[in-house]
């Protein structure tokens, strides 16, 4: 049986897979910062985008995506804002995704694009 982090990597490496069949390259995996951790980063011209994975092992009543609190989204814009300080790649825009993957069935069900706005530092 896998533990919570392998099966996470397991989703993150699905959703990596999908968005390399997109044409995007992903650039950085598991980026941790002390304020949270950057799941996928990678660019789809003209954006850098901030992808955050989900996953399920099977159909529940609360959805995977539904799990990206405004308190994650808080944590991953402060992540990325700590990333983008050193980031100097030709895409000049960023967004946050965010992909759910269903591991019972062993692939991404969902991609929602610019699932979010990024939250300032208040």
């Amino acid at each position: 049986m896998k533990n919570t982090k392998q099966r996470g990597d397991d989703a993150e490496r699905l959703a990596e897979r999908a968005l390399s069949a997109l044409g995007w390259r992903v650039i950085d995996r598991n980026v941790h910062f002390r304020v949270g951790e950057l799941d996928l980063v990678a660019e789809d011209p003209p954006y850098l985008v901030f992808v955050e994975v989900r996953s399920a092992a099977r159909h529940h009543s609360v959805r995977p995506e539904d799990s990206v609190t405004r308190r994650k989204q808080h944590k991953l814009s402060r992540a990325a804002r700590l990333y983008l300080a050193h980031y100097s790649g030709p895409c000049p825009y960023a967004r946050f995704d965010v992909i759910t993957v269903r591991r019972d069935l062993g692939r991404v069900v969902a991609h929602y694009r610019n699932a979010f706005e990024a939250i300032a530092d208040t």
